[in-house]
């Protein structure tokens, strides 16, 4: 049965809703506004609610392929554009009852400008460092990154925005001013937008941390809520949660010293996770370093160490926790709870 105007009409008000509040530049004038349309009607909501559902499914879907689309890259293309690529994608989210083909239409538009965020890049520039290496890449504009051991991030530069992603590791940006093309970096669902500023951003087992050094960023997630603003000295962690949920920390200050030291070839940890210590030095480890228990990983530890005594750093977490440490092969070690 096909959907009356005023139903088509509804969809595409709450696409344009969607597309608005998920990528941070809402106002809050926008977001009054949305909450009386919102509130207007039972079916705007259940409008706005099924887009919602929708991404969620869509950040579970291999969109590689698809988005060798040059207009989608770019972070929205035409209606055509957008249909041809909503037809690649529907595919995999199909059989999908309550969803219709003008909701479908509309949410190609809507989304189109966000996949341009979170979907990986598929073309442009790729660095990559193995073990131990720590390697700086200047990008076309003058933006440094410095990555980290064993790191991988992606660069597709677009007219409209320059864009990276961390795929995993960590790295240091000294991200060129360019108003009229923020930069945007990008790991896991976290998404940090700055047009001009140095920042580090680190990737864990799940997690995200963003930490700023000079100027400020705006880190947010892909569930529509407003970004948060960090400034220099502050840091930020998204955080992984049972069933795939992701939310934002408090913000916190930080020391920029030590966040930084890596860049000399040293670690510096004060009161870190040791999960955040052992996930480090297994990017500067030849080997392995594995925690037989996940609830080791909560111990805090406040330690320092260079990039080339990572086993020499294992050994000296006994005498500071409750742990103990062994080398079961020449290149695997294993800590324990101390009994």
């Amino acid at each position: 049965m096909s959907k009356s105007n005023d139903e088509q009409r509804i969809e595409v008000e709450a696409s344009e809703w969607f597309a608005l509040l998920s990528d941070g530049n809402a106002s809050e004038e926008d977001r009054k506004n949305f909450e009386r349309w919102r509130a207007q009607d039972i079916r705007h909501r259940k409008a706005y609610d099924q887009f919602g559902r929708i991404w969620e499914e869509l950040l579970q879907v291999d969109t590689s392929a698809m988005l060798r689309e040059p207009a989608i890259i770019a972070g929205a293309g035409s209606r055509r554009d957008a249909r041809r690529w909503w037809q690649k994608l529907a595919g995999p989210l199909r059989p999908k009852p309550w969803l219709g083909f003008g909701a479908a239409a509309s949410l190609a538009i809507a989304v189109s400008v966000l996949v341009g965020l979170w979907a990986p890049a598929p073309t442009g520039e790729i660095h990559q460092t193995s073990v131990s290496e720590i390697r700086q890449a200047v990008l076309s504009d003058g933006s440094k990154i410095t990555l980290s051991a064993r790191s991988l991030v992606t660069v597709s530069y677009a007219k409209g925005m320059r864009r990276v992603e961390l795929q995993h590791g960590q790295a240091f940006f000294d991200v060129v001013k360019d108003p009229q093309r923020p930069f945007v970096a990008v790991a896991g669902r976290t998404v940090t937008k700055v047009v001009g500023t140095r920042f580090d951003l680190w990737m864990g087992q799940g997690d995200v941390r963003v930490r700023v050094v000079e100027g400020s960023v705006d880190v947010g997630l892909a569930d529509g809520r407003p970004p948060l603003r960090l400034r220099a000295g502050q840091q930020v962690a998204a955080i992984s949660a049972p069933k795939g949920t992701l939310s934002l920390s408090e913000i916190e200050e930080v020391d920029t010293t030590a966040l930084s030291s890596w860049l000399d070839g040293r670690l510096t940890y004060r009161n870190a996770d040791l999960k955040e210590v052992v996930s480090d030095a297994n990017r500067f480890y030849p080997g392995s370093i594995h925690l037989s228990d996940q609830a080791l990983g909560n111990l805090k530890v406040t330690t320092a160490f260079n990039a080339d005594q990572v086993e020499q750093m294992t050994q000296m977490l006994a005498a500071i926790l409750p742990v103990s440490v062994y080398k079961q092969t020449d290149d695997q070690i294993i800590i324990v709870p101390a009994y």
